[in-house]
């Protein structure tokens, strides 16, 4: 058996993996699977290539859209029993393919109309664009038969708006994971600066700007603190406006396999997002690696924070109360201490990658023995 994974980008052309959280949880879903059979995932392409990874092979097919490169995978790369895995229903397609199963990361349309539409219209009549989200994506999902969710909030959403009935669409519940290692990280250091990380997609929504603000200002009042902005993306040259790199400011791009020792130097994690959460990968490894997170409390983020016993939640987008967060724990090593051993142990057992890919073996043994 294989599985053929649909994907919006893997590789680039010159070999490199490209960094985000669709692209490692299919990592992490080629190693969870590996004993299974082969693991493909293909992507449009200007011109083709295939790169050989760890566990997975990644195929750049020259193809205009994600509707042909499916049909180019259904006719010339899937044999009998193999499975046709879609990275994410936003790709906007399905087949008819049996064994096939759709990956649903978390709701985007809790974020303001503005962050994710540029048009005039959307924005000024926000409400009614925010009805037909709904409806589009309701219609992008009512082709795909078995669904793999990531956290709560979406299969909440579609009981919601829908007359669900479980004859017509499977949905599994698998929240993200930490691999073996970030349990392995070390306890944070006992002497030196508070260090506070935020490794994200240098995106808006996620909170950059917000941070970067809060930031300024803990530089300001705490001689003692430094802070690490691990990522890259389009606000990269606005955030750095707001929080110049410095002594105690830096900025870097890391590997996902470099994470753990990156979180090791770390006491505290940040996760600022405004909305478009799953069950977050940042978020989850840093309660893995036993550090004090604060996140926004949106999207899947509450089915593995509990306000106050493993991390600190904050309301989306309000600067004042992130500050007041972080402030106590620059100013406590107790409740980092704290929260750090409630994070590490309640994200063992749930949120390790054995249980994870578990889960996952599960799932695509139920799909593959559809008659």
């Amino acid at each position: 058996m294989k599985v053929v994974a649909i994907v919006a980008k893997y590789a680039r052309a010159d070999g490199r993996r490209e960094i985000g959280g669709v692209e490692t949880y299919m990592s992490q879903l080629a190693r969870a699977l590996r004993r299974s059979g082969e693991f493909l995932v293909y992507q449009p392409a200007s011109e083709g290539f295939e790169h050989e990874f760890e566990d997975l092979t990644a195929v750049g097919h020259p193809v205009n859209g994600f509707r042909s490169l499916v049909d180019h995978v259904v006719r010339r790369v899937l044999g009998d029993g193999d499975v046709l895995l879609f990275s994410s229903e936003q790709l906007g397609v399905a087949s008819e393919w049996k064994r096939s199963v759709v990956i649903q990361h978390g709701i985007y349309w809790d974020l303001p109309v503005e962050y994710y539409s540029a048009s005039p219209l959307a924005r000024g009549l926000s409400g009614c664009y925010k009805l037909f989200d709904n409806w589009r994506n309701l219609r992008r999902i009512r082709s795909h038969r078995n669904v793999v969710c990531v956290d709560y909030a979406y299969s909440t959403w579609l009981r919601s708006i829908t007359n669900f009935r479980n004859s017509e669409r499977r949905i599994w519940i698998v929240p993200n994971n930490a691999g073996a290692d970030f349990f392995e990280v070390g306890e944070p250091p006992r002497s030196g600066p508070v260090s506070i990380l935020f490794a994200r997609r240098f995106m808006r929504f996620r909170g950059t700007r917000l941070f970067a603000n809060v930031a300024a200002r803990l530089r300001g009042e705490y001689e003692h603190v430094r802070f690490t902005l691990c990522g890259e993306g389009p606000d990269s040259e606005i955030m750095q406006q707001i929080l110049p790199p410095s002594r105690r400011v830096r900025y870097c791009r890391v590997d996902h396999n470099d994470m753990p020792a990156l979180l090791g130097e770390h006491h505290i994690v940040v996760v600022p997002s405004l909305g478009s959460e799953g069950t977050s990968l940042s978020a989850i490894e840093g309660l893995a690696a036993g550090r004090a997170v604060v996140a926004s409390a949106v999207g899947g983020i509450p089915n593995i924070i509990l306000d106050g016993f493993n991390g600190l939640l904050v309301p989306p987008g309000d600067e004042q109360q992130l500050y007041i967060a972080l402030r106590s724990l620059i100013e406590s090593p107790e409740l980092r201490a704290q929260l750090g051993r409630a994070s590490r142990d309640a994200s063992r057992a749930q949120l390790g990658f054995d249980a994870w890919a578990s889960r996952w073996r599960s799932v695509i043994d139920q799909v593959t023995a559809d008659p």
